[in-house]
């Protein structure tokens, strides 16, 4: 494969309508009597166009009085300032926390732009957004041991912080359990991405402890490419295609994908809840942004970040047996997507469900 053509600092500028000189400045590192959205928009840019000065060094974002400052790090895929729907809430929460210590975050890069070659000035301390790879992690490491993870799991190596799966998924099938459903469809995307097989098997493993059967071949569809609308309604439109009775109720992977899946049920004519229930393993702003609002369940985003951002601040020791982990409860937002089985009973008393964990 032919390698790609540089990006260069005059083509980012002028896709940006600035001047090469405010590009320059910016991603070298420079903040001096810029605009925060300008620093901001500018390294989006340059990150979408696959922009790498030197290989993208960590330090080429550290600005001036980098001690105020925290570092942050995303898992391979994700963009900077351009993050799904779930790191927006999450970085949201780490904002607000970190302006209140007068701390600001700043964006050093994702796990396959940064080059460890050169690593220059780094923020004292460091947020990983999304599961990475632990010799990517102990990379880092190897510049500061002042880590905290969000959603990844590390045992021996840095803090961590994640929402209780476990729990999301129980309260949904509790939910749809007592009203009455019993055969269950699955939406997803990103199929080989950690905690996609988390939530599948953990389903799973839910529907058996209710004494229902385990949601069959047929009835799951994962995109392989990516998780976002256009694949939620690309998904729930196939397995609603295939021969046999279609599931009553379906859960997503998470809202924007179940959101898509809505969306095109209604375009299709479809009667949500009362002809098929949608519920989402999500807490974001996907579920909520417009009619109807979909049942979801999932620990709150923006509270992984204050929970971040706290560890960085209040935890004095960072010797290797003091790293914590830290699993957050998750909550049952009811919508409308999701309603009673046509001609079944409602369970006045939910099935009694094992404590998460």
């Amino acid at each position: 494969m032919d390698p790609q053509p540089r990006v260069s600092q005059s083509h980012i500028a002028r896709s940006l309508g600035i001047s090469q000189a405010l590009v320059s400045k910016i991603l070298n590192g420079r903040r001096e009597r810029i605009k925060p959205e300008t620093y901001e928009a500018v390294w989006a840019h340059a990150v979408k166009v696959g922009y790498r000065p030197k290989g993208m060094t960590p330090h080429t974002t550290v600005a001036v009085g980098g001690n105020r400052q925290i570092g942050i790090v995303l898992r391979s895929g994700l963009q900077p300032f351009l993050a799904s729907n779930f790191f927006s809430h999450v970085q949201a929460g780490l904002h607000r926390s970190l302006l209140a210590r007068g701390y600001a975050m700043v964006m050093l890069g994702t796990e396959d732009t940064i080059d460890f070659s050169d690593p220059g000035p780094i923020p004292p301390a460091l947020i990983v957004l999304g599961a990475v790879d632990p010799k990517f992690l102990r990379s880092l490491r190897g510049l500061t041991r002042r880590i905290v993870s969000i959603m990844g799991s590390y045992p021996g190596l840095c803090h961590t912080v994640r929402p209780n799966e476990t729990q999301s998924v129980e309260l949904l099938v509790e939910h749809l359990a007592g009203l009455g459903h019993q055969r269950f469809g699955w939406i997803g995307g990103l199929p080989d991405y950690p905690n996609h097989k988390t939530r599948f098997d953990t389903l799973q493993t839910a529907l058996q402890v209710h004494g229902l059967p385990p949601i069959p071949d047929s009835a799951v569809v994962n995109t392989p490419d990516a998780a976002d609308r256009h694949e939620g309604r690309e998904a729930i439109m196939q397995l609603l295609a295939r021969p046999g009775p279609p599931p009553t109720a379906v859960i997503s992977f998470n809202g924007v994908m179940a959101r898509g899946a809505v969306n095109a049920l209604h375009q299709s004519g479809w009667k949500i809840p009362a002809q098929l229930s949608i519920a989402a393993i999500d807490a974001t702003r996907a579920c909520v942004e417009e009619e109807p609002h979909i049942t979801c369940a999932s620990s709150a985003p923006e509270k992984l970040g204050e929970t971040a951002a706290n560890l960085l601040f209040e935890t004095t020791g960072w010797a290797d047996e003091d790293y914590q982990n830290i699993m957050l409860s998750a909550q049952l937002r009811l919508g409308t997507t999701t309603g009673p089985v046509a001609s079944a009973p409602v369970s006045r008393a939910p099935r009694k469900r094992r404590q998460a964990t």
